[in-house]
C-alpha cells in the first residue's frame, strides 16, 4: 500500500478533477447505477488511505528528525526513504561526522513506517 502511494494519489487527482463527460459516456455505454456514488465512494476510499499513509509518514520523519536533531522536517521525504535506501542515508545522514544510517536502520524505520500506516487504516487493532 505504501508502495502504491503515488499512483492513489494521482488517481485521486484524476477522480477530482475528472469532466461530467465521463459519466455521460458511461451512462451511454449502457452501465446502469449511480455513477456519481461510486465516484464518492472511490474518492472517500482513496482519502482514507491517503490520509493514513500521511499521518504515518509524518509521525515517522518526527521520530527520525529527534533522533538526528534535524529542525527542517519538511525536508524529509518519508516515503521516498522507505523505498530507496541510497536516499534514506542521503536524508539522514550526520552533517558533522558524515556517518550513514546502517542497513539496520533503514529495515527499522521501514518496519515503523509500515506498523504506523498498518496503524493508523486499522489493519492493526
Amino acid at each position: 500500500m505504501i508502495l502504491d502511494y503515488e499512483r492513489m494519489r494521482s488517481l485521486r487527482e484524476r477522480i477530482l478533477h475528472e469532466s461530467s463527460a465521463a459519466v455521460r459516456d458511461t451512462a451511454k455505454a449502457g452501465n446502469t447505477g449511480d455513477p456519481t456514488g461510486q465516484k464518492a465512494v472511490t474518492l472517500a476510499g482513496l482519502s482514507g488511505y491517503l490520509a493514513g499513509i500521511d499521518k504515518a509518514a509524518h509521525d515517522v520523519a518526527l521520530a527520525y528528525a529527534d533522533a538526528i536533531k534535524r529542525t527542517d522536517i519538511d525536508s524529509f521525504d518519508a516515503l521516498g526513504a522507505f523505498v530507496d535506501y541510497g536516499l534514506f542515508c542521503c536524508l539522514l545522514h550526520d552533517p558533522d561526522t558524515g556517518a550513514e544510517p546502517c542497513y539496520k536502520t533503514w529495515q527499522r524505520y521501514k518496519t515503523m513506517l509500515a506498523y504506523h500506516v498498518a496503524k493508523n487504516l486499522l489493519i492493526l487493532g
